[in-house]
């Protein structure tokens, strides 16, 4: 094995023993080409395999009760309740009954590991029976790989391929929430009233705009707490709170995803519980087999012993900041726009794998007959402006793959100043195309935008080869709608990257995944963050067809243009003034005049 294989198998490995916590891999007796070959292919497909049924609750405000009530219904009907019981958001999933997983006769596990001696499948069953407590390790060498290949996929083949089962379904109460939680997220905010933060960072005649010290306000106090579940529980709950305090005061319907995929027991011997906070602005079409939602995601986890101010604070504050602009704006929108906090990203993705698996699939798309989303957009670090020359790395994986954009960097003189579009050019180009173009008419030349097309990626699954060489473009929530390798076969969904590169970047160099990725010692110019969040925002609006005005003759394209540096000849339409009333009204709208009924006659 090369040395760069031997560096991506291990970086694998890792992510993968985040899985099997209760098995240990030892892989140091491999070294036929072929054998290592099978070793990258099964590393990468159990990375992005999701072959478990998870099971989950989802806690809704009163807005989502009402807009999903067939997931209420079902959950009644199966539990045999008239009504949701009250429970609080933070309730640990402590029902065993609930997440064991499907048992397992022996004929068909004799099927799977036809190759292995009594002895070894005598273990296996003690294994598959969930009676087994121990670690074991599994050290396979050339001469016995193929035995120990096939229990290695039996381990991560041996969960039901039914489909899910209909989550449960509580209300969610936030006036119920633990006082020390409560306590923790005002100290946090320093006072924030929440609840009118609906409006509180509005500006009149700057509809669909966002406003950078909201941005500033939400990056220096709450996403700048650790959010890790293991070392600071009680900042994550605060957090957690806060997100769905602010969806909840913007009138979205609001759904803190509780998950825990059953495989856990196995590999943990307990549920590792995360949470998606989901809120939804409901287009035209919702609860129809016609609307094509539009999901944007940031990742709210953080690793131990990082605040996470880039990683991922920035993403959060895109994501509320363009909740609030969009669900306050007075436009009206065809298609849905789901709007997500990831939970576990830093463990294999699991949030985003049990959000597009169970949730956005099973819960919604296939109960409405919806075939096809519009796209995604996840935000993974976006703070990280350095308009230093030299600032900027460019590592080999990344040259050979977007040689275009090595050589725009090297041409700017290796300066971190741009924005980063991660996307499949095959299946992805209008979602990045759409967001360039928004991106660029803003103006502000100093933040830049690189588009990286990768060509090799498309819409089927690839090998593992492909998989393998690929392995640094596909760390983040983003993978989850390029590749959900399910049981159930779920079809790749459009999906871009936006990001700032991380730790190749300035100061994240010293700082990705450390302490000093903080507010105090951080980025002072936020000007990266506000373009992206302005640009998000105007992109969502365009895809999600939202009309504006009083009754709704602007288009967003043509709303931009009068509030944006789009000149007016490039329009696809003229804005349609048919009267000096219709006039009246779209200054009213801009708030540069008071409701047409009030004006003298």
């Amino acid at each position: 094995m090369n040395l760069k294989g031997v560096l991506i198998l291990t970086e694998l490995l890792t992510l993968l023993g985040t899985l099997m916590a209760r098995v240990a891999l030892d892989f140091t007796n491999v070294t036929a080409p072929e054998h290592v070959r099978a070793l990258e292919e099964f590393t990468i497909s159990a990375f992005l395999a999701v072959p478990s049924t998870s099971t989950f609750h989802l806690k809704m405000n009163q807005y989502a009760m009402q807009g999903m009530s067939h997931l209420v219904n079902s959950s009644m009907l199966r539990s045999g309740l008239s009504g949701g019981t009250e429970v609080s958001m933070f309730n640990v999933m402590t029902d065993q009954q609930d997440l064991t997983f499907p048992s397992i006769n022996e004929s068909q596990l004799r099927a799977k590991l036809s190759s292995l001696d009594e002895e070894q499948f005598e273990l296996m069953k003690q294994v598959f029976s969930g009676n087994y407590t121990d670690t074991f390790t599994i050290a396979p060498s050339d001469t016995d790989f193929e035995q120990s290949l096939q229990v290695m996929y039996a381990l991560r083949t041996r969960w039901s391929t039914d489909p899910a089962p209909d989550p449960k379904v509580d209300p969610l109460e936030l006036e119920k929430v633990p006082k020390e939680v409560e306590q923790n997220l005002e100290a946090m905010t320093e006072g924030e009233a929440v609840a009118e933060t609906g409006r509180t960072f509005h500006t009149a005649a700057a509809p669909l705009h966002v406003a950078p010290e909201h941005l500033r306000h939400m990056m220096d106090t709450v996403f700048t707490v650790g959010r890790n579940h293991e070392t600071s529980p009680l900042d994550k709950s605060s957090v957690v709170l806060y997100i769905t305090q602010k969806f909840d005061s913007l009138g979205l319907m609001v759904v803190d995803h509780v998950f825990s995929a059953a495989e856990y027991i196995f590999w943990f011997d307990q549920p590792l519980q995360g949470v998606n906070i989901i809120g939804i602005l409901a287009g035209e079409t919702w609860g129809t087999a016609d609307d094509k939602p539009i999901i944007l995601g940031a990742h709210m986890d953080t690793v131990p012993g990082t605040p996470g101010f880039d990683d991922n604070g920035s993403g959060l504050a895109a994501l509320v900041e363009a909740a609030r602009v969009l669900a306050t704006s007075g436009c009206s929108f065809r298609h849905s726009i789901f709007f997500v906090a990831f939970d576990l990203e830093e463990l294999g993705t699991q949030g985003s794998a049990m959000f597009v698996k169970d949730y956005l699939t099973g819960s919604i798309m296939d109960k409405f007959g919806i075939t096809e989303i519009t796209g995604a957009f996840v935000v993974d670090c976006i703070a990280n402006w350095d308009p230093t020359p030299g600032s900027q790395d460019f590592p080999p994986t990344w040259a050979a793959y977007l040689p275009d954009n090595a050589r725009s960097i090297e041409s700017h003189n290796f300066t971190g100043d741009f924005t980063g579009i991660l996307y499949r050019s095959q299946v992805d180009g209008q979602l990045a195309n759409t967001l360039s173009r928004y991106y660029n008419d803003l103006g502000h030349d100093h933040y830049r935008l690189e588009m990286m097309g990768l060509q090799e990626l498309g819409a089927e699954m690839p090998n593992a080869t492909v998989l393998k060489n690929h392995f640094d473009f596909i760390r983040s929530d983003h993978v989850r709608f390029w590749y959900l390798n399910d049981t159930n076969n779920t079809p790749s969904m459009p999906a871009v990257l936006i990001t700032d590169m991380g730790p190749y970047r300035g100061r994240m160099r010293q700082c990705y995944h450390q302490a000093c990725d903080d507010a105090e010692t951080g980025f002072s110019n936020l000007g990266l963050v506000t373009k992206v969040t302005q640009a998000l925002v105007w992109t969502l609006a365009d895809l999600a067809k939202g009309r504006c005005g009083p009754r709704g003759r602007l288009s967003v394209p043509t709303l931009f243009a009068l509030l944006g540096s789009t000149s007016r000849q490039s329009l696809d339409q003229k804005m349609p003034i048919a009267s000096i009333q219709d006039a009246m009204e779209i200054l009213h709208f801009l708030g540069l005049l008071p409701p047409v009924e009030t004006q003298p006659t």
